[in-house]
């Protein structure tokens, strides 16, 4: 998948980036929403997987905006982790709201849950 990772910490960002790259996906990242909102203007993508405490934007925000662009599933990753988070998550599009610190397992899961509908839409074309 081509994966768009939208995270303002450095270290985090070019961790999780790794991780997803040695899965075999496609990954640009960006630390700031506006910089997310310009790839998604230039590039093509089939997932967005965004924190949501960006120091210019919330996740949820940018979330709303890209959508304006360009229809793709959506992971939310974020510190915040009550109920009413995770419900304002769901509520703006995100298939998923994963807590931090990250496990990467469960992201992978949901990654495959995402990837397998999209190209099994695809195989009777």
């Amino acid at each position: 998948m081509r994966i768009l990772l939208v995270e303002d910490h450095c270290d985090t960002a070019e961790s999780l980036a790794r991780l997803l790259r040695r899965d075999g996906h496609v990954v640009q990242t960006a630390g700031l929403a506006d910089e997310a909102l310009r790839a998604c203007a230039s590039a093509t993508f089939d997932l967005l997987i965004s924190d949501i405490g960006l120091p210019d934007l919330d996740g949820w925000a940018l979330l709303e905006r890209i959508r304006r662009q360009c229809d793709l599933p959506a992971i939310a990753l974020s510190a915040f982790t009550t109920d009413e988070d995770e419900a304002r998550s769901r509520a703006a599009g995100f298939t998923a709201h994963l807590h931090k610190p990250l496990h990467f397992g469960l992201l992978r899961k949901i990654i495959t849950g995402i990837a397998e509908p999209a190209s099994g839409s695809t195989a009777g074309a």
